[in-house]
């Protein structure tokens, strides 16, 4: 008898104490947001984090950082118009133009800003980011097909 109740006491305490670290686990700090929130952030959380990120990989000092991030944001109002205009069925056919165009001038500007080690950096860079959206858009097209 006794042992049952000792065993039925365990019992209860393996429980709660599963249950509370299951429940526990479940809480987290969101430091960066989710991808579901990406598509809400602002034109000056885009240029932030982006320039944050250039930060990091250029080893940016202070005031080209300021000219980065000005930048940035620039370019990302910019992006966000451009975008709002096609989904209104407006500029359909020079959105790939325009992309391109914002391409160079963000070149052009970085070669301004930057040294040349860095500037060399940041075309690397580029190159590699668009060789991932050019898989992904291949990956995409084989998808569908």
């Amino acid at each position: 008898m006794k042992t049952k109740m000792i065993l039925k006491v365990f019992l209860a305490l393996f429980c709660f104490i599963t249950y509370s670290n299951t429940s526990l686990a479940q809480t987290k700090t969101i430091t960066q947001p989710t991808p579901s929130q990406v598509g809400r952030a602002t034109p000056e959380m885009v240029a932030e984090r982006r320039t944050n990120h250039l930060k990091t990989q250029l080893n940016l000092n202070d005031e080209q950082f300021a000219k980065v991030k000005s930048l940035m944001l620039d370019q990302e109002k910019k992006r966000r118009i451009e975008r709002e205009n096609m989904q209104k069925g407006e500029g359909l056919a020079k959105g790939k133009d325009s992309s391109e165009n914002n391409k160079k001038i963000i070149t052009e500007k970085m070669k301004s800003i930057l040294n040349a080690e860095q500037f060399k950096k940041f075309m690397d860079m580029e190159k590699k980011n668009e060789e991932i959206r050019n898989s992904r858009l291949e990956n995409n097209k084989n998808i569908t097909n």
